[in-house]
């Protein structure tokens, strides 16, 4: 016969260890992290086949906290340079708590 799960440790009814690991993230990008500045766009004149925003406008701006998580091609690669542009090779990837975009940006919306 079969009893199923432990008893003993809810998993899904409890949300206690998510919240302590959500307090741990967010303390440590404060401590860790750096401020960057967030713009958020509002879209206007939208095209009715392809779903696409013809024009966007940078009206709102907040300091976000943020977590450096990797850093591509900065070391001197540089910039490719073809006959149709130029293409920027840099990358840097950030890591952003969610409480914390909650409540600079979606509070200021």
């Amino acid at each position: 016969m079969a009893r199923g799960t432990n008893l003993f440790f809810n998993n899904f009814g409890s949300s206690a260890e998510q919240n302590l690991i959500n307090d741990l993230v967010y303390e440590s990008i404060k401590i860790y992290g750096i401020d960057i500045g967030y713009m958020s766009f509002t879209e206007d004149d939208t095209d009715d086949i392809l779903g696409e925003s013809r024009k966007k406008y940078y009206n709102d701006y907040t300091l976000l906290e943020v977590y450096i998580k990797n850093v591509d091609s900065f070391e001197g690669e540089g910039d490719f340079l073809s006959k149709f542009g130029v293409e920027i090779r840099d990358r840097v990837t950030f890591s952003v708590a969610r409480r914390a975009f909650a409540e600079s940006v979606e509070a200021d919306q």
